[in-house]
């Protein structure tokens, strides 16, 4: 019986670094770890200083809008529209109008509300076609 065959490897040569190549190696290293911090910081400065910017721009945008809302109160017609919307105030010689809810809570829309569609439909048609008298 036969031996299994055997891997014979060619020897190989030893490779040989100069000294100079060594120490290029070693100040690369050392050059490369003291200058990763400064690169961290700096990306983290030029993150920051872009945040800044977006807000900077933010606030801007945020001054025009309300210098632009504050102008607005200078025209005396939306001083009025103001007046009449928020505070229910008319000129000389005009009426006010106030709708009051109904005293049992019921509004005509939740009366609406509960017919189905079709009828409301039908019930649209019907008035269209025979439209009450007016006194």
């Amino acid at each position: 019986m036969m031996a299994p065959a055997r891997r014979v490897f060619a020897p190989r040569e030893r490779v040989r670094v100069s000294g100079r190549a060594a120490f290029l190696g070693a100040l690369l290293l050392v050059l490369t770890l003291a200058y990763a911090d400064r690169l961290r910081i700096y990306f983290a400065q030029q993150a920051e200083i872009s945040r800044m910017e977006a807000h900077q721009r933010a606030q801007r945008e945020r001054i025009e809008e309300l210098t632009a809302r504050v102008a607005r109160w200078d025209d005396m017609e939306y001083v009025a529209a103001q007046a009449r919307a928020r505070l229910g105030m008319v000129r000389v010689g005009e009426r006010l109008y106030i709708a009051v809810p109904s005293p049992d809570g019921g509004d005509a829309a939740d009366e609406a509300a509960d017919v189905p569609w079709y009828e409301q439909v039908l019930s649209s048609v019907q008035t269209a076609d025979n439209p009450p008298l007016q006194p």
